[in-house]
This record gives structure tokens, sequence and C-alpha cells, in this order.
């Protein structure tokens, strides 16, 4: 996170903003089930991309500090916030409608830094350009999913009485 955004006072609060997200993960995830066990697809999908870009940044991080590792890693923390912030959408069983919300919504706002960091001329813009795939496809992907298989964003129908309080949560 520290070597994506280029000023050091920004990429300091995106690593603190990291943990600011940890500490918000049980008001991020208000299901009432919760054990992954139970839990639809795209929400382990999502789940498992968190360690993932974690890894992903580790990695990116171990290298050299060239612009390219830089831009690598600024998208790469897109992604990683990215599934913090669409953990609400996991809550409940969403409409079409407010699938295709939520994607628009959540690509505007990687659309937004990324202008953001077009403007203040942080890094090349080929490169930038080259690059911009990495958080728009997963985000595609997942909305797409949520969108095309609604199926998928169902949880378990039959939960054992121990998960949800004798019927009274689900």
């Amino acid at each position: 996170m520290l070597r994506g955004v280029p000023d050091k006072l920004y990429g300091i609060m995106a690593f603190a903003g990291s943990f600011a997200l940890l500490a918000c993960l049980p008001l991020l995830d208000r299901n009432p089930i919760r054990s992954i066990r139970y839990r639809s697809v795209l929400y382990k999908i999502n789940i498992l991309m968190m360690p993932a870009s974690f890894l992903w940044l580790g990695y990116i991080a171990h290298g050299f500090a060239t612009e390219h590792n830089m831009v690598f890693g600024l998208h790469v923390t897109e992604v990683f916030y990215a599934t913090f912030l669409i953990l609400p959408f996991f809550n409940k069983r969403r409409s079409l409608g407010a699938s295709v919300a939520w994607l628009i919504a959540t690509e505007a706002v990687v659309l937004l830094i990324d202008v953001w960091m077009y403007s203040i001329h942080a890094h090349g813009w080929n490169l930038m350009l080259l690059t911009d795939w990495i958080p728009a496809t997963y985000l595609l992907l997942l909305f797409g999913l949520a969108i095309l298989f609604p199926a998928l964003t169902q949880d378990t129908r039959h939960l054992p009485e121990r998960l949800t309080a004798g019927g009274i949560l689900h």
C-alpha cells in the first residue's frame, strides 16, 4: 500500500485505513449467519480475495520500487479495499436493480481514485491505463455473477438450529 500511493502522507493513511477497516469488520458484515460454511459462494470468493490481495501486495513490496510496481500496488490496494467495502452487499438478498447500483457505485469509487491519481500526475498515463483493468475486472466479475446467477448470493437455506437461535435470526 505504501508503494502504490505516491505521497507519503496518503500512503500512511491508506495503511492505517486498512487497520481501521479491520476494526469495522463487525459493522460491515451484519449477516446473522456468522459461519462461513453456510454463507454464499460469492461471499466466500470475496473473503478469499482479502488475503490474496494482501499477499499480492506483499509480493509487490518485496520487489524494486519501479513505477510498474507502484502502479500495480495502487490497483491491488483498490482491490483490497473493495473486498471490505462490498461486504454489506452480502448482508441480505439484493434485487437486480440493487446489484446493478452496487456495481455502478463501487466502479465509480475506483474510477474517482484513478482520476485523482491521473490529475496529480502520480504515475505515467500509459501504465495507469494499462493496469486499470485489475480492480474493474474483479468488481465486474463479482457483481456480474451476482446479476447473472442470483443463486450464488444466497446463503445456505438449511441451517442447523444452533446457528439461527431456534429460527429467530433467519
